[in-house]
């Protein structure tokens, strides 16, 4: 898009212009007050270029508001430019501004000790007979800063009538504060380093029991309900590093499903040659023959989609399902991995992991 396109409203005028007479300002004027006051530099400490200010001030322009009184401003997006920052003043304005806005209700949820658990907004609007309600839960919103410290409260009803507002008016493109800085401020989503860790493990199969995990790996597992996604899968690694080294019975019964397998013609021996290159990217190491049989019959599209971590715990609940006898010792296996699986946090990753035992499941008799 061209710079002049950016800022133009129109009718041959500049964006600057046309806000700045509304203000009765020069247009020069205009825009170093603006940027001197709220049009924030990047993480670089660059400030906004002429196109971002541009585009700014069209949204100002298009919804009405003030810059001037920060009604709406200017913040650094995470992925580059600036993104339009409503303040609760300058929601208030756009709601109470439209014409079809016929009022409001607040409604507390509380838990026994009288403490707010969410608060339920609830517009109306003239030209409907319902309510258009929006409900925001403390335990989500609350954040670590002064704000939410001091008026728990009164954030999170502001976080209520915002949503709702958005639901009835249809305001889009324009943000409030506090999701913003909560996207800016959250950090980037690292690995765990657990596909490395895990790399000299699968050297030597691991053992496990037919019916899924036993007792002393399930209560190493309820040790990190609480824990962050680097540590809970640390504890789901040396769970099943217990098991390998509680005798050879597991590895027996997995040699046998692994010939089972291979007999069923559920996985070819020329698959796992050269370092697992049958595998399909999912690590350098070689899989087992029957963790390698259910790999290949994973959706190819989701399976490219997979971060380190979560090709390392698939892996994992591959070779436990490869050991298996029964479909229920299937199902069993997948339980004894589900923390783990939610510290990943993404609904394909677990729809991933049960087509796993799908398929398990179909390589037995009947499938049943």
């Amino acid at each position: 898009m061209s710079s002049t396109a950016l800022t133009s409203n129109g009718n041959g005028r500049s964006i600057t212009a046309a806000m700045a007479e509304r203000y009765g300002m020069d247009a020069s004027t205009f825009e170093q007050t603006l940027r001197s006051t709220i049009m924030k530099p990047d993480k670089n400490k660059e400030p906004p270029s002429k196109e971002e200010f541009a585009a700014f001030l069209v949204v100002a322009h298009e919804y009405n508001l003030n810059p001037l009184t920060k009604e709406i401003y200017a913040f650094p997006a995470k992925g580059g430019g600036v993104a339009p920052i409503v303040s609760v003043d300058g929601w208030a304005n756009l709601i109470n501004s439209n014409p079809q806005f016929d009022g409001m209700e607040f409604q507390d949820e509380l838990d026994d000790n009288g403490a707010v658990i969410a608060i339920t907004c609830r517009m109306f609007r003239k030209d409907r007979t319902r309510a258009i309600s929006a409900t925001e839960y403390m335990e989500e919103c609350k954040r670590g800063t002064d704000p939410w410290r001091q008026w728990p409260r009164r954030m999170l009803r502001h976080k209520a009538m915002i949503q709702a507002a958005r639901y009835a008016f249809g305001f889009s493109g324009i943000y409030e504060a506090d999701e913003v800085e909560r996207a800016f401020d959250a950090p980037e989503r690292k690995s765990s380093g657990l596909a490395q860790r895990l790399e000299a493990r699968r050297a030597s199969p691991l053992a496990g029991p037919q019916e899924g995990y036993n007792a002393a790996a399930e209560t190493i597992e309820g040790e990190i309900l609480a824990a962050t996604d680097e540590t809970q899968a640390e504890y789901i690694a040396d769970a099943h590093q217990q098991q390998a080294e509680r005798g050879e019975a597991g590895d027996q019964a997995g040699k046998k499903a692994q010939e089972a397998a291979q007999q069923d013609g559920q996985c070819n021996p020329e698959t796992i040659k050269g370092g697992g290159q049958g595998a399909q990217g999912i690590s350098d190491n070689p899989l087992s023959q029957g963790a390698t049989a259910i790999w290949s019959q994973l959706d190819p599209e989701a399976r490219k989609s997979l971060d380190e971590d979560s090709k390392a715990i698939l892996k994992l609940l591959m070779e436990d399902l490869a050991r298996v006898g029964n479909p229920k010792a299937a199902k069993n296996a997948l339980t004894g991995h589900q923390k783990s699986i939610r510290a990943i946090g993404e609904q394909s990753f677990s729809e991933l992991c049960q087509a796993a035992v799908t398929v398990r499941c179909a390589q037995f008799d009947g499938g049943k």
